[in-house]
Order: structure tokens, then sequence, then C-alpha cells
């Protein structure tokens, strides 16, 4: 096979797993508008809670039946509401869809942090394939549940702190307080950067 042939080849492949990338994060809003009631017990309650939200405009304390609710964060209940704003009411399938929103980012975001990691955007594209196919996404990204959505803000919580990490300013800063060129270890980031080496650490004298 000729280069120009294998390089095209490369390319359609590299488009189709970006495309199926996006059809995995799309999923669950195709899923959210599904024929069904708000399954008992939590489902019903975190609709109410949005409900109340849009109805009151009150956006800062969550509230069930006229009593705060702080138990779980605001970010999904938030999502649901703007959702029923749009839909003319938190129906069944507006709040799945508020919720299908997060999960569906959460993919996305996960397939750019392994981008990130690994410099490589086929990988990456893959890792959010993979995980949008485990029972965490595929049970959780069409319920109104709070899975996905914690797990959305966990996963740019990790990207933060990685773009920190690797960040010419963090680099920088080492070495003006180390004297000398110092590596930085982060065991929890398994990163590889193509722009990173491994540098011996100071010598004592």
């Amino acid at each position: 096979m000729s280069p120009v042939a294998s390089l095209a080849d490369s390319v359609t492949a590299s488009r189709s797993r970006a495309l199926l990338l996006w059809f995995a994060a799309a999923f669950a809003l195709l899923a959210a508008f599904s024929p069904r009631d708000l399954w008992a017990p939590d489902e019903p309650r975190y609709g109410l809670v949005a409900r109340h939200m849009l109805e009151a405009h009150d956006f800062v304390v969550p509230r069930v039946n006229g009593m705060p609710y702080p138990e779980k964060p605001p970010v999904a209940f938030w999502a649901m509401a703007g959702a029923g704003a749009l839909l003319g009411g938190v129906t069944a399938a507006a709040a799945r869809v508020g919720c299908a929103l997060l999960a569906a980012a959460a993919v996305l975001t996960l397939a750019r942090l392994a981008r990130r990691w690994f410099q490589d955007r086929d990988l990456g594209d893959t890792a959010g394939i993979l995980f949008a196919t485990t029972g965490l996404v595929l049970w959780n990204s069409s319920r109104v549940a709070l899975d996905l959505p914690m797990t959305l803000f966990s996963l740019l919580a990790l990207e933060a702190g990685t773009v920190f990490v690797t960040s010419r300013t963090a680099f920088a800063a080492s070495r003006a307080s180390g004297g000398e060129r110092s590596s930085i270890v982060i065991w929890t980031v398994p990163w590889r950067s193509r722009k990173t080496r491994n540098v011996s650490p100071p010598r004592s004298r």
C-alpha cells in the first residue's frame, strides 16, 4: 500500500472514530425521550426539586415540598430546570434531558482528558467510546441520577489539575525553587507528554 493510500485510510478511520464518539455521547439524549415516567425512589424527588426551582425562580436553595434539600449538589437540578424552561415545564423527559446533557459532557470530557494525557487524538476518542459503553453510562445516562453529573465535575477537576501540573508556569516555578532543573512526579496523573522528559533531581552539594 502506498504512503498516500495509508494516510488516507488513517484519516478516514480517525474521522469515523470521532463520529462514533459524538454518537455515543448523543445516545443519552436520544434515550432521555423514552416514553416512561420517573422511577421511584430518587427520580421523582429530583424532578420535584427542579420543578420547584423553575416555578419559584429560586435557584439557590434546592427544596422538596417547601423544605430545604441540601443533600445533593444543585448543578444537576439547574440542568433539569433549564431543560424544563425550554421544553415547557419539568416533565419526565425534561428532567432526563438535563441529566443526559451532563452525561454526554462527561463522555466528551473524558475523551479530551485522555487526549491531553497521551497526546493522541485517536486514543482519546477510543477512551471516550469505551467509557460511553460502560454500565455506569448506559444505565445512568438516560435516568434522572446524579452519578454522571458528579463524574463530569470530577473529570473537569482532574483536567484542571493536569493543565496546572503540565503548564509552563508550574515547571518554571519548580525550576526556580530548586535552583536546577527538576522533575515533577505526579503519581495520580498517568500522562505522557512529548514536551516533557525525565530529568534527574538536583544533586546534593
